[in-house]
């Protein structure tokens, strides 16, 4: 009974067919080329993608990113096997040599994170001694035996995606408990002797049979993260290499039309994050145009002009060590007068300094002849009048012009602990130098002594000029860990785009 049914679709198919037929025997010749053509195109892309995933399986991401950046910073940190039991022993040796230890536990807590805001940032004493980011963990190291145990919460599945195991191998743990078992194992200590920071202290105060000691581990930590390991300055070297390059990468960009401040950072995280480096190391400062006489200037959010002057002072982390970049140029790349001779003041104050950074060298000697150099130079440019001296005497280098450090320690943090004196090996510093221009300095009674006022307006327009670099002490000499353009004739180069503008206008 369906029979009319199959006929009619029969008879549908055929002529379907030859419809089809009919209009491709209709076509005209060229037509009929053009499309061979192209489906011969269409075929061999398909084909030739299928290759291409086969025969290389790497991610496209995996790819470009060896190719860009230069350097595989995962693959870095992973090699550096015993960085942080290396940090202990360093520990465990400056406690030692305090006079009234005893061999007891080092007890330290973690940092927990912030359910409302879902922020975390770990301790950077806790991060030295086992390197794990990881919320509402503790670490206990006995000082005789160095065995380190890590006490990890019931819910970490929720933070960390990997196996316990994994936190013995990469992290140079001895053993992981749940933190449930800290009670146990202090509950086995008669009068031992515990040494806590001093923020932990809390955690144990039910122990009244054990003695604790909130000064000598912090004091010990400090002293130890200021002498950096060869592990260290490694993984600070890489991490020195892209940021260089993502500073780079903003330079590259920044001469574009209608920009802010604020996209200049996000040019320069979104290289840095392919890379591998997801956070900066410390509060970046992106200022253009007059905004570049604040020292710390914490809004990025200024409107950029062609011709503004700009201040990039940022740098990332990875594993919470970290590096600090600034560099200062034109927008437009062309210098004026008196922003080529502020600039090449800054830079030579910053050679001043790494050439005197060398073993046994006070810091303290070090500042004050480059504030002797400063206050020269602007005595020459007609900015200050009078002693240079009496200038330096009376702190007007540090009080109105610059009033940052020429030198810092730099680490698992920005600035990182201790006190930066004589220069030893293994040490890592952020150098910088720089003049600021800022007007509601101008009128301080002592900087009226020595003002040029009618001078000092020529150079106000700059705004402010800063450039900083990390280095490290290694086996004596000095190493550059970051290294983005930074002289005038390198900036022109990479800043122009038209080849008949000059260097300086």
């Amino acid at each position: 009974m369906y029979a009319h049914i199959r006929d009619d679709y029969q008879y549908q198919r055929t002529h379907s067919h030859r419809s089809c037929a009919s209009v491709w025997v209709n076509l005209p010749r060229s037509w009929k080329f053009v499309i061979v053509i192209l489906a011969v195109a269409a075929f061999g892309c398909f084909f030739g993608l299928v290759f291409l995933t086969v025969a290389y399986p790497e991610s496209c991401d995996n790819y470009y990113r060896k190719i860009d950046c230069g350097i595989d910073i995962v693959e870095v940190y992973n090699h550096l096997e015993g960085l942080y039991k290396n940090n202990r022993d360093q520990v465990l040796t400056q406690l030692q040599k305090h006079e009234g230890f005893v061999h007891g536990t080092i007890f330290m807590q973690g940092g927990s994170i912030d359910y409302n805001t879902r922020e975390f940032k770990q301790n950077p004493f806790f991060l030295y001694m086992c390197g794990i980011s990881l919320p509402d963990c503790a670490l206990i190291v006995d000082t005789l035996t160095e065995e380190a145990i890590l006490f990890i919460p019931e819910n970490l599945t929720m933070y960390y995606s990997e196996d316990i195991s994994n936190l013995v191998l990469n992290y140079d743990i001895d053993k992981v408990l749940l933190s449930d078992d800290i009670d146990t194992y202090f509950s086995t200590k008669n009068k031992e002797n515990v040494y806590i920071i001093a923020d932990d202290s809390t955690n144990l105060d039910d122990y009244q049979e054990i003695s604790l000691d909130s000064t000598l581990l912090e004091e010990s930590i400090k002293i130890s993260r200021t002498i950096k390991s060869l592990h260290e300055i490694n993984l600070m070297q890489a991490i020195g290499m892209v940021s260089s390059k993502a500073h780079q990468q903003v330079m590259n960009y920044v001469n574009a039309q209608g920009q802010y401040e604020c996209k200049l950072q996000s040019v320069y995280m979104s290289y840095a994050s392919f890379c591998g480096l997801k956070h900066v190391s410390h509060h970046p400062i992106i200022a253009g145009g007059s905004r570049t006489s604040i020292p710390f200037y914490m809004s990025d959010n200024g409107f950029l002009g062609n011709k503004d002057l700009i201040i990039i002072d940022i740098g990332s982390e990875y594993a919470s060590y970290g590096v600090s970049i600034t560099r200062t140029y034109p927008i437009s790349g062309t210098y004026t007068v008196q922003q080529m001779q502020i600039y090449e003041l800054i830079l030579s104050a910053q050679e001043l300094v790494l050439n005197q950074l060398t073993l046994g060298a006070s810091f303290s000697n070090i500042t004050a002849s480059v504030e002797y150099y400063m206050a020269d130079n602007l005595v020459d440019l007609g900015i200050l009048r009078g002693n240079v001296a009496d200038i330096v005497f009376d702190q007007i280098i540090p009080s109105y012009f610059y009033p940052m450090k020429y030198g810092r320690h730099v680490g698992l943090e920005v600035p990182d602990v201790g006190n930066l004196d004589i220069v030893e090996e293994g040490m890592v510093f952020s150098v910088s130098a720089g003049i600021y221009f800022n007007q509601n300095l101008c009128q301080n009674e002592l900087l009226k002594q020595y003002l040029v006022l009618e001078n000092w307006l020529q150079y106000q327009t700059i705004g402010g000029m800063k450039v900083e670099d990390t280095v490290a002490i290694v086996n004596g000499s000095l190493l550059l860990l970051t290294n983005p353009p930074k002289t005038l004739q390198d900036l022109y180069y990479i800043l122009h785009q038209d080849d008949e503008q000059t260097l300086f206008s």
